[in-house]
């Protein structure tokens, strides 16, 4: 008996694949030449809301300054609390 080895074509799976992964890549470099004004603005108006939203996000993750401490704590320390 013979045996029949059957053989795949793959071909249309890494077609389809690099298509996935190389469709938003061209759409970003293409994009920006065929965008219409509307487009960019919208794009602009985004990016400086993010640049907003992540200086706000600094400001609240900075140290908290000693001299902001209300005045009952002000003297004590770790150690006084424990008593």
């Amino acid at each position: 008996m013979s045996e029949v080895k059957q053989t795949i074509n793959h071909t249309p799976a890494i077609v389809l694949g690099l298509a996935i992964a190389l469709g938003p890549l061209t759409a970003l470099s293409l994009g920006s030449r065929y965008a219409s004004e509307e487009t960019i603005a919208r794009a602009q108006a985004g990016a400086e809301n993010i640049k907003r939203r992540e200086l706000q996000a600094a400001e609240m993750l900075k140290p908290k300054d000693v001299q902001g401490l209300p005045a009952y704590a002000s003297g004590n320390s770790v150690s006084d609390g424990r008593g």
